[in-house]
């Protein structure tokens, strides 16, 4: 059963979107090791939004410095992995924490959703040389991603050994790594991907490594503060205080119902006219003033819509351009980029008149 729900979970997270124990050894504790002089001086507690390479002036990533920062500390630096290539964001989030737990942020303006992971990777590979060339940090990588970051940076820690952390939310990937990494992922029970990411870590089982998971109230979004706070307290100290009060309740026969359940509407785009999605639509908007896990599906149909009608618009389709748009529309009214493909979609019904 685990094993099925494991490669379920990870079908539709990759379709949308020596045994070490993992821990911080001694000399990597804040303040142990000399740093050496920095090459770069920026103002601390500010979040740089957009600093140019040194090997490469066209492009920028972000960086917050902890307010008590010392210069003759190393520090470790945490690499944020926005989808949307918005470094920042996180940064702004998270800043508080930084301060409190003395961590360097990082945010990467390079790795968007849409690229191919040899991107992204070669833009990972840049942002962390020049990190470590000129700030005082430890030469261990700690990643942070959500959704399309999530899944670019549990690719990027199966790849490099140098990583020894990866934080992940609203999106996985194929993990096989199997030694000095440790891991900790944040579903959220709002989250379309939640199911994803609850079979994600069943599929890591007795893994030779440190893996937790914690459940949150969020949608997909990055975690907010409150809950991010395990996540740095997981980069120091390898493990999540009070793990058993926070991790996800939902047994696996639920993540098995809602991941065959989403398997049902993804074979049915395209296949069905636009009156079934209607009614089955309607069923779930009904089922989810009940149960969270219908509003997950619903979310998983809007994600799918994104990508159909996009697809459909930069083809000149107006076609499948419509039928996806009206399944869009109905499964999430309230979304803005279903809103603008409408007025696309308008604007070419126009110009062929």
């Amino acid at each position: 059963m685990k094993k099925h729900l494991a490669l379920i979970a990870l079908s539709f997270g990759l379709i949308l979107s020596a045994c070490g124990d993992g821990r911080n050894t001694a000399e990597e504790k804040v303040g142990t090791e000399q740093a050496p002089e920095v090459k770069t001086k920026l103002d601390l507690g500010m979040v740089h939004e957009n600093l140019a390479f040194k090997s490469d002036p066209s492009t920028s990533y972000a960086i917050y410095l902890p307010v008590g920062m010392r210069s003759k500390e190393k520090y470790p630096v945490l690499y944020c992995i926005d989808p949307h290539g918005q470094g920042k964001l996180p940064l702004y989030m998270y800043r508080e924490l930084a301060d409190s737990f003395n961590i360097i942020l990082v945010g990467c303006n390079t790795s968007k959703n849409g690229m191919s992971f040899n991107e992204s990777e070669r833009g990972l590979n840049q942002l962390i040389k020049e990190v470590q060339n000129l700030y005082p940090v430890h030469s261990a990588v700690r990643l942070l991603g959500f959704s399309g970051g999530a899944k670019v940076a549990l690719e990027y820690a199966n790849k490099h050994p140098e990583v020894r952390q990866v934080l992940y939310a609203g999106g996985v990937s194929q993990f096989t790594r199997q030694n000095n990494v440790s891991l900790l992922g944040f579903a959220g029970i709002r989250d379309m991907n939640y199911a994803d990411v609850v079979g994600f870590e069943v599929s890591l089982g007795n893994a030779p490594f440190q893996h937790q998971l914690i459940e949150w109230s969020g949608a997909h979004e990055f975690p907010n503060a409150e809950t991010m706070k395990d996540g740095f307290y997981f980069i120091q100290n390898d493990s999540v205080m009070n793990y058993q009060q926070k991790k996800p309740k939902t047994s696996q026969e639920n993540i098995m119902r809602e991941q065959l359940l989403k398997r049902k509407f993804f074979q049915s785009f395209g296949t069905k006219d636009l009156t079934w999605w209607e009614n089955e639509i309607a069923a779930l908007h009904d089922f989810a003033k009940n149960d969270v896990m219908y509003e997950r599906v619903l979310g998983f149909i809007g994600l799918g819509c994104y990508s159909l009608t996009s697809n459909a618009i930069n083809a000149g389709d107006i076609d499948k351009a419509e039928y996806a748009l009206e399944i869009y529309l109905a499964a999430t009214p309230d979304n803005e980029d279903a809103k603008k493909f409408a007025e696309q979609v308008a604007q070419m019904k126009q110009q062929i008149k």
